[in-house]
């Protein structure tokens, strides 16, 4: 399946900026790691956003959770209601961030490499919260730090250079990618434009050729979008911000936006990993030998876990900031080697600021919310 490239959200993020001046209604998270974001402006606009996948206007609509998670609790708290002031992509990189002003000014930062992420931050792009906690070698994502995008190590397509293919060993391509900031799809097509196998050796490539390979890739950013789904039959294979020579044995359809040429490729390919599972009738009545009586009370119990799981973790969520604080506190206070007591009384100096009690225990402290209950 194809994922959405550096070039893909490039496009996108021109495409999308007749949103600005947007109120955003409401945030969704259908499943984990999709989010819906109900935008108004004159008329309703909904983006998807697929972490790592795809992000896109859409206009099918899928159904909400009627509880929503703790993140998406604490993105309607600081976002509802708020004005869409600006969309951007960081870095020519999959990174797009859409910078809200609501009783101040906030960012919401997505980024869609491997697995994706979502970033809240606020206007000096301190993070409030993220929806993954990530550590890497240059930065860290977690609540109070300061957000710092990927690194970036490729030449952006604008800033090419002939001189820059000079280095360029192995395969056209796959040398290419290692280079320049575009995804092989669209190197293969910037090849095809300059009648370049995809496999030619790049160490025996003409001056004039290198000339027009760097036009080409050029070329792809500058290119006036006409948007395109590919198809085999009446299945739909792939998709591109405007024609591609690479794909002309196959049928196409043009597209009146690019949101809709990904609407219509995504509809049509199951993002959730695994094969659906066919059952047989006997399978199917095995599954039902349960009796109602024994479901109806399994499900009564669950329903009263969840809701008390969703209430102590509600409360806690609400309170990161100085849930944080009392874990540094108290990894501070271990190394110190100070008696049991005046751990606790630290913690408590904290968590009564939040309506909390801490109790200590061996290698371990215990929060208890104002009800009395861990």
């Amino acid at each position: 399946m194809q994922t959405m490239s550096n070039l893909d959200y490039y496009l996108l993020v021109s495409e999308l900026q007749h949103l600005v001046g947007a109120r955003l209604n409401k945030v969704y998270e259908l499943s984990t790691g999709r989010f819906r974001l109900k935008f108004h402006k004159t008329i309703e606009f909904n983006l998807i956003v697929d972490l790592g996948k795809r992000m896109h206007l859409t206009k099918f609509i899928e159904e909400s959770p009627k509880q929503p998670p703790s993140f998406v609790m604490l993105l309607r708290k600081y976002l509802e209601n708020a004005i869409l002031k600006r969309v951007e992509q960081l870095n020519f990189d999959r990174v797009v961030v859409f910078s809200f002003e609501k009783n101040g000014n906030y960012s919401l930062v997505f980024e869609m490499l491997e697995e994706g992420n979502v970033i809240l931050c606020d206007c000096s792009y301190s993070i409030i919260q993220p929806y993954k906690k990530e550590d890497f070698s240059a930065r860290r994502i977690r609540p109070r730090e300061k957000y710092l995008p990927p690194p970036v190590s490729k030449k952006k397509p604008f800033e090419l250079q002939e001189n820059d293919l000079v280095e360029l060993k192995g395969k056209l391509v796959p040398a290419l990618s290692k280079t320049v900031s575009i995804s092989p799809f669209y190197l293969e097509e910037a090849c095809a434009r300059a009648g370049l196998k995809f496999d030619a050796d790049p160490t025996k490539l003409a001056e004039s050729g290198k000339a027009n390979l760097v036009q080409q890739i050029r070329a792809l950013v500058n290119q006036k979008p006409a948007p395109t789904v590919y198809y085999e039959g009446s299945i739909p294979v792939a998709y591109s911000p405007f024609p591609l020579s690479k794909l002309s044995r196959l049928s196409a359809r043009k597209a009146l936006s690019f949101s809709e040429a990904l609407d219509e490729y995504y509809r049509a390919k199951p993002l959730t990993a695994g094969k659906p599972k066919v059952m047989n009738y006997e399978d199917k009545l095995k599954k039902l030998e349960f009796s109602l009586a024994e479901q109806s009370n399994a499900l009564a119990l669950f329903e009263k876990q969840a809701i008390e799981s969703r209430k102590k973790g509600d409360f806690i969520y609400g309170r990161y900031q100085l849930v944080e604080e009392l874990l540094e506190k108290a990894m501070d206070l271990k190394k110190k080697k100070v008696s049991k007591e005046v751990i606790e009384r630290e913690l408590n100096a904290i968590s009564s600021r939040g309506g909390l009690k801490v109790v200590v225990k061996e290698n371990a402290f215990v929060l208890k919310t104002p009800e009395n209950k861990e």
